[in-house]
């Protein structure tokens, strides 16, 4: 992180932050929310889903899809069997399993959507490695998305999830 300008920066020891969150529940969630809209509003400025849209219509697309924190281990796909839904990895690390050997795959790509737009099985087993926030749209509202937004099915189907 760079600063363009003087800048006054507030350091809460990690220590500290830990005994507050503790101490009040509510704090984690709140943090939570702030993260991850801090990390929307990244995505929905650079992702190639949400660029054929203006800044209201980022939104709304954006509203179609849930937010999720995924544990170290969760498999998001198994290969071989049907995904439910398209995943976006906001923070964290997931990873695709590729001939025996895992890779990680690049925050802000979607993955899941080669599946559930020819209604195919995976041909990844794709799995969270480090905790990870992440975007999901459900198989239900990829049909709302391709209705309602057909620039975004569009960037969809030229995302190669390779």
């Amino acid at each position: 992180v760079r600063t363009r300008t003087a800048t006054t920066l507030l350091r809460i020891p990690r220590a500290a932050l830990e005994a507050r969150l503790e101490s009040e529940p509510d704090l984690d969630r709140v943090l939570f929310e702030l993260l991850v809209r801090r990390l929307l509003v990244n995505l929905l400025a650079t992702s190639k889903v949400f660029l054929p849209f203006d800044v209201a219509t980022r939104g709304e697309v954006a509203r179609l899809f849930e937010v999720r924190r995924a544990r170290a281990g969760t498999i998001l796909a198994e290969a071989g069997k049907r995904v439910d839904g398209l995943y976006i990895a906001l923070a964290g690390t997931v990873e695709a399993n590729r001939g025996g050997e895992w890779q990680p795959l690049p925050l802000g790509r979607a993955f899941g959507q080669e599946t559930l737009l020819h209604h195919s099985p995976s041909p990844h087993t794709l799995r969270v490695q480090r905790e990870a926030i992440l975007l999901r749209l459900p198989a239900r509202a990829l049909t709302t998305l391709a209705t309602t937004y057909p620039p975004a099915l569009e960037a969809l189907s030229d995302m190669d999830e390779g």
